[in-house]
């Protein structure tokens, strides 16, 4: 089947704990991205599952740990996405999950709660990579003063003009 052509070709590349990580964040980034249809996030998260099935029997401990670094974002992502009839097929994985213990205790609540769990995951994204998202945030926290700075300027000069007319 198809799953088992996926399955097959991850294990077959997955190699080194870095090709692990590339594999993860492309099944984030392609599951994650803005309008993937329903469709192919729930093929993919079903690729997932067989893989962490796979993992735990074959204790592919590379594999399990880069998936358990991205199973938020993909599930919070797709379950938030769509109506309430498809969230229920999504769910059906995180009891599956639950039950054969693939992920930790703290990874199963920030599913259990999507728009949590998301929030909770964006936060660490953040204070994981503060050098870099620090001087972003600085900058622009300068443009946004030096915008106030020249309205204020400019609101002024508008009513000392009204006042002398």
């Amino acid at each position: 089947t198809l799953f088992r052509s996926g399955k097959n070709w991850m294990f077959n590349n997955a190699k080194s704990p870095q090709h692990c990580e590339v594999l993860a964040w492309h099944l984030r980034t392609r599951i994650t991205a803005e309008g993937a249809h329903f469709e192919l996030r729930l093929h993919l998260i079903y690729l997932i599952n067989d893989v962490l099935h796979h993992c735990q029997r074959k204790q592919a401990r590379d594999l399990l740990t880069a998936l358990q670094k991205v199973v938020v974002p993909i599930y919070c992502t797709s379950f938030l996405a769509v109506e309430e009839d498809k969230q229920q097929k999504i769910a059906r994985l995180l009891q599956l999950w639950e039950k054969n213990g693939y992920f930790d205790e703290s990874i199963i609540q920030q599913l259990q709660s999507p728009a949590l769990g998301l929030n909770q995951y964006q936060a660490a994204l953040i204070a994981e990579n503060a050098d870099v998202v620090q001087p972003v945030k600085d900058a622009f926290q300068q443009q946004i003063d030096t915008l106030i700075s020249q309205h204020e300027e400019y609101v002024n000069n508008l009513k000392q003009q009204i006042g002398r007319a």
